[in-house]
């Protein structure tokens, strides 16, 4: 049975179709959970696989990610294995073994069953929260953390500064948690904005340090983002993160928002997700991710920002990156939001990494029309693309409409007029303060 799912801000949701004969059954829900079902007949077994399929296509379009049958296995397993420490840890009188069967519980009922669960476990919590909650069953550290569970350890955590509990550092509560035994499975961690923020300093450093002194080893998706009203991308200064590479080993996924970002040398073989969003990336870690081998990145974004923010690469920090020597399984790429937009679309138009894409996005970038003349001349360089993005620059109807005569997959909407003064036209990218 085919399973995708799908993951963005607080959303983690699983999709399943079967088809059987002439009609076909979909579970959805939340990941972690037995799901809902329903079922559709149609008139003959063609049409329900049609059908199907064309359900499945408008899932994918929507984000949902198509799971391999061979993670979903994995998944499975791990729930056996789950269910085999919980019998331990009973034996043990570790209260965790109580908590892995509730949680497993709770992800298979529905209804009063469910509800019953849930008091149960909130039962637990409460009689043993130094052993399952540790700094999080404090005032203070609860209110600057977020928590999801699954089957009995911390699933996602996220830790940002709360306005009313200014004294908790986050960097310290980073490194607390994750020396908790409930951080032990811990797959996803979310570092939002760190207690600074309220003295006008915003620094992921301490959070970074962290984490690279502890460790996380099961971790694979890591955040060092926030989208806050305090933390407007120019003020968040992240950090070195060259220390990071070997905390966090099975890294597949990383998300960063801000200025000051330094990447160091690279080591994520299982790297899978990569954006850097910035209204000033530095040249440093383009040129690492320009320099590194990253065999299962599927999906790389850099939004490069204007130097008015601190953003100094160029095309040739790209130079790797273009060439597609270290990212053989690259499918999606992203060169946006920038100011040297010209360079990037006669470099795209010659570069090797393009054969193997399935999307590229030049978006919110300062692209005029002079500078994104070279594209329909090279047009068939990519019209194999699914989509070509060349959406929120300052590009005219005309050739707009020239672009998508010439390549079937490109998307120029949502264009941006220049500002004018003093006789002068002025370009921006779409994120730089």
């Amino acid at each position: 049975m085919p399973r995708y799912e799908y993951s963005a801000g607080g959303s983690h949701k699983f999709w399943e179709i079967e088809v059987h004969g002439s009609e076909y059954t979909v579970t959805y829900g939340r990941i972690g959970t037995v799901g809902q079902t329903s079922t559709k007949s149609f008139a003959d077994a063609a049409t329900a696989k049609a059908k199907a399929d064309a359900a499945a296509k408008s899932k994918a379009a929507k984000g949902y990610v198509l799971v391999a049958a061979e993670a979903v296995a994995s998944e499975r397993a791990e729930v056996e294995e789950r269910l085999v420490v919980a019998d331990r840890l009973q034996e043990e009188g570790d209260p965790r073994g109580r908590l892995i069967p509730l949680h497993h519980g709770m992800a298979t009922k529905s209804g009063k069953d469910r509800s019953e669960l849930k008091k149960q476990e909130t039962a637990l919590l409460q009689e043993h929260a130094g052993a399952l909650l540790g700094p999080l069953s404090e005032e203070a550290a609860g209110a600057c953390a977020k928590v999801e569970w699954k089957l009995g350890y911390w699933d996602r955590l996220k830790i940002a500064s709360d306005y009313d509990h200014q004294d908790v550092e986050t960097g310290e509560l980073v490194k607390r948690c994750l020396s908790h035994p409930s951080a032990a499975r811990l797959d996803h961690l979310h570092i939002g904005i760190p207690d600074g923020v309220w003295d006008g300093e915003s620094r992921w450093q301490d959070a970074i340090d962290a984490i690279a002194s502890v460790g996380a080893p099961s971790l694979t998706s890591l955040e060092l983002a926030d989208h806050d009203d305090y933390a407007e991308v120019s003020w968040c200064d992240i950090g070195d993160l060259t220390r990071l590479w070997k905390a966090c080993p099975n890294l597949e996924k990383l998300v960063i928002r801000g200025v000051g970002i330094a990447l160091g040398e690279i080591h994520a073989p299982r790297l899978r997700h990569l954006v850097l969003m910035s209204g000033g990336l530095p040249a440093e870690p383009v040129r690492r991710i320009s320099a590194a081998k990253l065999p299962a990145l599927k999906h790389l974004e850099i939004y490069f920002g204007t130097p008015d923010y601190g953003a100094s690469a160029d095309i040739d920090d790209c130079a790797g990156i273009l060439a597609g020597t270290g990212l053989p399984a690259l499918e999606v790429l992203g060169l946006k939001n920038g100011t040297f937009m010209g360079d990037v679309v006669a470099s795209v138009c010659i570069a090797p990494i393009v054969k193997q894409l399935r999307v590229l996005d030049l978006s919110m970038g300062t692209m005029t029309d002079d500078q994104a003349a070279p594209l329909v001349p090279s047009a068939p360089a990519f019209r194999h693309l699914a989509k070509l993005d060349l959406s929120d620059n300052y590009l005219s109807p005309a050739t707009c409409g020239a672009i998508e005569r010439a390549i079937p997959g490109a998307v120029v909407n949502g264009q941006k007029t220049a500002d004018e003064y003093g006789g002068e036209a002025y370009y921006y990218t779409s994120i730089s303060e």
